[in-house]
């Protein structure tokens, strides 16, 4: 709804002319087509309690190391604000992460033995042709960085962001790696008081 009023609000400001060379869209709608046109076939879990996505958390829970005494929602909230949010794909990279804010402090032996959890739930996911929003985010910007590199030509020469309190880290540098790096090539807008 927000990507139609604002496409309709700019077709009262702009040309036609100017309006072909304008693409309003919502980012998940964005990742969705890209995906498809790689026909890359994993579906986006948007609700970790649903289906698919349920059964391979369930699973990943099963894994945890009996020496580590955490609570299920600690691994839910551990997968959320650090693993996903930092995009952190290895055990090495866990070790290292920082983990600001998260009011439990982990040695290396017990993200060692947490880690096994994180990894089990990418791989149940991957099993069933799945994939968190943020790992999505964060590989197709890795697709498009290769791209940069290769020389092909990225889709944007610049993007506008509307509603950017809502955004993680892995989508702010998705739309970063959607367009080569110029100046004045990103605008924000947002409201840090406001949010989902």
């Amino acid at each position: 709804n927000l990507a139609m009023d604002i496409e309709d609000n700019l077709k009262t400001l702009c040309s036609p002319k100017a309006m072909e060379k304008i693409e309003v869209r919502n980012l998940d709608a964005w990742v969705h087509g890209f995906m498809r046109s790689r026909k890359l076939e994993h579906k986006i879990v948007y609700d970790r309690s649903k289906d698919g996505a349920l059964q391979a958390w369930q699973a990943a829970l099963a894994c945890k190391a009996s020496s580590v005494d955490l609570p299920d929602n600690f691994y839910n909230q551990e997968l959320e604000q650090v693993i996903l949010a930092h995009g952190v794909t290895t055990r090495d990279e866990y070790r290292t992460v920082r983990r600001t804010g998260r009011g439990v402090i982990l040695s290396r032996s017990k993200r060692d033995a947490i880690w096994p959890v994180f990894e089990e739930y990418r791989g149940q996911l991957t099993s069933r042709k799945l994939k968190e929003v943020d790992d999505a985010y964060r590989e197709i910007a890795s697709l498009l960085e290769q791209e940069d590199t290769s020389g092909t030509a990225l889709p944007y020469s610049a993007v506008v962001i509307d509603e950017t309190q809502d955004f993680g880290p892995q989508a702010l540098k998705l739309l970063r790696a959607m367009m080569p790096r110029e100046a004045n090539d990103l605008f924000f807008v947002g409201d840090g008081h406001q949010r989902i």
